[in-house]
């Protein structure tokens, strides 16, 4: 985590899976007011 830009993955409409529930999104927070966004496939 030693860098301050934001790295964005994305990922194309045919590999998402049909349902939305399917993804957990995770949000953190750092102490120096960094935000860093999770999304994996909880199966």
């Amino acid at each position: 985590m030693g860098s301050h830009g934001t790295d964005e993955v994305m990922i194309p409409s045919e590999m998402e899976p049909n349902c939305s529930e399917a993804i957990v999104e995770i949000k953190i927070k750092t102490l120096d007011s960094q935000t860093y966004t999770l999304r994996v496939n909880k199966y």
